[in-house]
């Protein structure tokens, strides 16, 4: 996981003396120090938030996959790069953005498509790693309501590792003329829900 490639000979002749909790510290932290556990973080970030499967309807150009860059490059930083804990993932007063993501939130300044380090903007409601664009917007959809939800899934199975039912609501047409906020207190004002 930590390099998102097979077993080192080094790390396994390392562990091959047998394994300790002392042998596997030394490992691990042999590991981090590798360059190559930026990508395997990356990687990391990328399956815990899902975005390692196609969402229906994707097209996969430059904003796309910045989109899916930018929480695993915040997740990386905060963990590779400072003393991070998991409240700062939530809580971050950055984010992670190139010259696109940057057009989509308003900054200025940022050009060229590497991923830097950015304040979120002053006046936006955001923090840590769930209010980026990104994730949100993996975790929406214009033509399917119920994607709400699955942000609360989102957060209560991978994050909080307390299994829900993924899929409660049912299937309903788009009425337009609603906000999806008020699509959902509909559907779940039912009784039956």
């Amino acid at each position: 996981m930590i390099w998102d490639t097979s077993a080192d000979p080094g790390v396994t002749a390392m562990l091959s003396a047998g394994v300790s909790r002392r042998s596997v510290g030394e490992a691990a932290s042999r590991m981090l120090a590798d360059a190559r556990a930026r990508a395997g973080l990356a990687a990391f970030y990328r399956w815990w938030l899902f975005f390692s499967t196609a969402k229906p309807g994707d097209e996969v150009d430059s904003l796309a996959s910045s989109l899916r860059s930018e929480a695993p490059a915040l997740g990386t930083y905060l963990t590779l790069d400072t003393d991070g804990t998991f409240g700062d993932l939530l809580t971050a007063p950055y984010t992670f953005m190139n010259e696109g993501l940057a057009e989509r939130y308003g900054v200025t300044g940022v050009a060229g498509p590497e991923m830097r380090r950015v304040p979120y903007p002053a006046g936006q409601p955001r923090i840590g790693l769930l209010t980026g664009v990104g994730v949100l917007s993996f975790f929406s959809s214009l033509v399917n309501p119920s994607w709400p939800a699955k942000r609360g899934w989102m957060i209560t199975d991978p994050l909080l590792c307390a299994p829900l039912i993924r899929s409660f609501l049912p299937s309903f047409d788009l009425d337009v003329t609603l906000s999806i906020r008020q699509q959902m207190i509909e559907v779940t004002a039912s009784p039956a829900y």
